[in-house]
């Protein structure tokens, strides 16, 4: 057995200069578990010689025939990954079969193979009730079998329970929120996932005498489906000749950024069948805009399609497939930021979660490289996934409090912070964030506690485990760089707080320490000089203002210099 086929660790490297958060890097075990693996093996190999090698081989052709059936899937090649599918469920346990039947139907659909889609898509739905994406499938699997109605319903029952915005917020109200699996969800959960599409949510009672029950799943519906999804919906109500149900959707399909041509093209249509002349106009002006065709041919190319070749451009994620896959495109990623194509890495990972959306490592080092680039928005979101995978996690604490930090949401900022002291790692850099976020409130009484507390909390790791060095062997799969210890940054803050406060020893005191702990670090010199220049100390102000240039500080501070050395 390969070392792809152990369990994946997790190795967390600290990375940022003021805001603390994790990188995840995805490794396999170190080669003495390994060994102790195959010690196990060895103890066992007498009672078990005449089944291993039956065994260890069916299990080599399910994996290598369900993986290269992902990767056929993945590149549309529908025949080769079908083909490859049938001959892996041969060697696969009972309990991984249904696993590939939404991926089997989702297959034939694409190859309009409907009845075989059918099949599989509702053995799917009998094994995983909760997976709408095979709803979807099997309401156009009826849309293209000219069954109409029973299309109508898949897409109601999707629309009654996967929400694409906000509004189920005011549906759980007053209830007992759960994951499918049972466990209770918290408020802080829910304010965390407010911004999640494709959401689950399922209310078992409406008696107003019981307190219902709603379940709530984040990866039920592929968001990315939501325009198709639509879009799907204004194909069936316009067959069912519900006119403005249609136009409703197609205009809904429209601002999700499904497929513009298409659209226009169903809207063209509909109009005209309303006799709504002069907006069916609009439309075949805006076709002849994004399409550079004339308008004649534009109606032709409707008018001669047939039912089947009308094209639903449908997303597909794999779902829990034992496969390398993931952890190639990861590798990939990584040493895309390594060359510091930080917008590849990001599409490289986004392009994973079609492979697991429910990865708590692709989750979080999405959220990682969207704060690098500041868009906050989209850090907040894959945060929240991160979170919702994996609560426990300090670092995706930190991130999503510094994410909300840069919001200026300082009370939930607070309670993330909060939260990685209830975790218990990486105390120093929850207070650290907690003093920081103190100080923006005023309150710098407790901004100050934090900060001596989190020098007290990376003194004591220090001691009892030691820093270490960080080697460049550590940066082979990642770009990675080492966070600055809290204490020194504990120090510096505390350093401009007691100068704020006229505490002009007790700020030399903090500044030097910082110095102490990172002398190679520019910005402390520049706080000592511009302090020793307030004390009219020329000489220890031009002292610090020489190291602060020479380590690579502002050349603004070259002025102030040239001043004080007239």
């Amino acid at each position: 057995m390969s070392p792809s086929h152990f369990p994946n660790i997790l190795r967390v490297y600290n990375t940022g200069e003021i805001d603390g958060y994790f990188f995840i890097e995805m490794e396999y075990l170190e080669g003495r578990t390994i060994k102790f693996f195959i010690s196990r093996f060895i103890l066992l190999l007498f009672l078990s010689t005449l089944l291993y090698f039956p065994v260890n081989a069916a299990r080599a052709n399910f994996h290598k025939y369900f993986i290269l059936g992902d990767k056929a899937l993945l590149s549309n090649q529908y025949d080769m990954a079908i083909t490859h599918y049938l001959k892996g469920i041969n060697y696969a346990y009972y309990r991984e079969i249904p696993l590939i039947w939404d991926d089997l139907g989702h297959a034939y659909l694409q190859k309009k193979d409907i009845e075989e889609a059918k099949l599989y898509l509702k053995k799917a739905i009998s094994a995983f009730p909760y997976n709408f994406n095979c709803h979807f499938y099997l309401a156009i699997s009826y849309f293209f079998n000219d069954e109409i109605d029973l299309a109508y319903e898949e897409l109601e029952n999707i629309e009654k329970n996967i929400h694409f915005d906000d509004d189920w917020i005011k549906e759980i109200s007053g209830s007992i929120i759960l994951r499918i699996d049972g466990k209770k969800v918290s408020k802080e959960e829910i304010r965390r996932i407010k911004k999640e599409k494709g959401l689950y949510v399922h209310k078992s009672s409406s008696d107003e005498d019981i307190v219902p029950l709603v379940i709530l799943c984040v990866d039920s519906f592929d968001e990315k489906n939501e325009g198709v999804f639509y879009f799907a919906q204004g194909i069936v109500h316009k067959r069912r000749r519900e006119f403005n149900e249609a136009e409703k959707k197609f205009l809904a399909s429209l601002k999700a950024h499904y497929d513009e041509k298409e659209i226009r093209l169903q809207l063209f249509d509909l109009y005209r069948e309303m006799n709504e002349h002069t907006q069916a106009e609009e439309q075949l002006i805006n076709l002849e805009k994004i399409s550079k065709q004339k308008k004649e041919d534009l109606k032709l190319s409707l008018t001669t399609r047939s039912i089947h070749h009308l094209e639903f451009k449908i997303h597909h994620r794999l779902r829990e497939h034992p496969n390398n896959l993931l952890q190639d495109l990861h590798k990939k990623s990584l040493q895309e930021l390594k060359k510091g194509r930080i917008h590849e890495s990001i599409h490289i990972l986004e392009r994973a979660l079609d492979i697991d959306e429910s990865s708590f490592v692709i989750n979080h080092n999405l959220a990682l490289l969207y704060f690098d680039i500041e868009n906050l928005e989209k850090a907040e979101l894959y945060c929240a996934r991160s979170l919702w995978f994996k609560e426990d996690h300090s670092g995706s604490h930190d991130l999503v409090g510094n994410v909300y930090f840069r919001q200026n949401s300082n009370k939930d900022a607070l309670n993330e912070f909060k939260r990685m002291l209830e975790i218990g790692e990486q105390e120093a850099h929850a207070h650290y964030n907690l003093g920081l976020v103190y100080y923006v409130l005023n309150d710098w009484i407790k901004a100050e506690w934090h900060w001596e507390k989190a020098i007290e909390c990376d003194r004591k790791k220090i001691k009892t485990k030691g820093e270490g060095p960080f080697v460049e062997k550590e940066l082979k799969h990642s770009l990675v760089v080492r966070k600055k210890p809290p204490s020194f940054l504990s120090h510096k803050a505390l350093g401009d707080l007691y100068s704020q406060q006229g505490k002009i020893d007790r700020a030399i005191s903090e500044f030097e320490k910082a110095i102490e702990l990172r002398p190679q670090e520019a910005e402390s010199y520049l706080y000592l000089a511009k302090i020793y220049h307030k004390k009219r100390e020329t000489k220890k102000a031009i002292s610090y203002l020489k190291k602060y240039l020479y380590l690579g500080g502002e050349k603004e501070a070259q002025e102030l210099l040239d001043q004080l050395t007239l």
